[in-house]
């Protein structure tokens, strides 16, 4: 199972695709992403998100971070397995999760897109940015337990 690809010269019928087809529910995660972001306007700190998956969470907080203030006002860090989840997880529950999961919704951002393994990047990020403030902090890693 590869990700999907996508076809700029489509990129307004993918648009009008989403509006016409998608459940309520996306359209809440959209304001809720939106209403959240608005409250730490005037807060100092990164954004992180944990969990990238295909990247739409990173990209809504990204546009708005532009939008509602500029691309310099803050840094914006991702962190993720990038690709498939791991194979040799212990649990058999976490097993059949990841079964499910990537059935369902395929591979998420691979390696070659962006850089890193979220049980690395995450304390290296922690020990370089001890003294700096987070204003968001999205946390969707799906179940998967890590240790820091």
């Amino acid at each position: 199972m590869k990700n999907y690809a996508v076809d700029l010269e489509k990129k307004w019928d993918y648009e009008n695709g989403f509006y016409l087809t998608c459940e309520t529910s996306r359209i809440g995660k959209f304001l809720n992403h939106l209403e959240i972001y608005q409250q730490i306007i005037d807060l100092p700190g990164d954004i992180l998100e944990f969990g990238v998956y295909k990247g739409t969470s990173i990209v809504r907080l990204l546009s708005f971070r532009d939008l509602l203030e500029n691309a310099s006002s803050r840094k914006v860090f991702g962190f993720d397995i990038f690709g498939k989840f791991p194979e040799d997880l212990e649990l058999e529950s976490d097993r059949k999760f990841v079964q499910q999961f990537e059935g369902a919704g395929g591979y998420g951002i691979s390696r070659e897109s962006i850089e890193g393994d979220i049980l690395q990047t995450t304390k290296e990020y922690l020990q370089k940015n001890s003294s700096g403030k987070i204003a968001l902090l999205h946390i969707d890693v799906d179940g998967m337990i890590m240790e820091l």
